[in-house]
């Protein structure tokens, strides 16, 4: 929860200094307003937060004094987007999502993994497959494409992204890439899922130019 003083009236109100997520439900962006409800009984000094604040109201921007809001709990502070740079990066046998994958064979793999979760004991690899498939799923990104990211000379993660941003990426040829002595340089918006995914909302800059392309089967 997230705590801040200002001086409160009828008509205070918050403006976000952040974006926020209002629980799985949506979003609330930086600059929007929250009106004071004065919840609690004279005397108090905390008061909550609820979100009808119209256009036509009358208001009055909360910035001074020693008094204390609180941020209701149900407001999840959004982390802004990180920019990242790198390599695009072949691999010719990769498994990230189930993009393009038949929905039979999506339903016999969603399947297998909900048998693995049964096991009283679950061997290490299957439980990284695990983990990695709740993490894709928790954050919508298991049906969408993906492509690898040379981000060093030894990290190498991967990108999910939208169908249209994918089409950007998906034109080049690795061989021809090769065969020309031309790399494909990245800079991403968005969001680091988890140390080795990433979720790029924006195809910040894409580059072709002079290097080595690398790539693993």
């Amino acid at each position: 929860m997230v705590s801040l003083d200002y001086f409160l009236t009828d008509y205070s109100y918050v403006e976000l200094q952040s974006d926020y997520k209002i629980a799985n439900v949506g979003l609330l962006e930086k600059g929007a307003k929250l009106k004071i409800e004065k919840g609690f009984s004279e005397g108090f000094s905390r008061y909550s937060l609820f979100l009808n604040l119209h256009d036509g109201e009358i208001t009055k921007m909360i910035g001074q004094d020693k008094k204390r809001v609180e941020i209701p709990y149900w407001l999840i502070p959004v982390q802004p987007d990180t920019l990242i740079q790198g390599d695009l990066y072949f691999k010719l046998i990769s498994f990230g999502s189930l993009y393009g994958v038949p929905d039979d064979l999506k339903t016999k793999y969603i399947s297998m993994i909900d048998s693995i979760k049964q096991l009283d004991s679950i061997p290490q690899q299957d439980k990284e497959v695990i983990e990695t498939h709740n993490i894709l799923t928790e954050n919508e990104l298991i049906d969408k494409p993906y492509f690898h990211l040379k981000v060093d000379s030894v990290e190498i993660i991967t990108v999910y992204l939208d169908e249209t941003e994918f089409a950007e990426i998906s034109k080049f040829n690795r061989q021809e890439l090769i065969n020309e002595g031309k790399k494909i340089k990245l800079s991403l918006q968005g969001k680091m899922i988890r140390n080795d995914i990433f979720y790029a909302n924006e195809i910040h800059r894409l580059d072709k130019i002079d290097g080595k392309t690398y790539w693993r089967k």
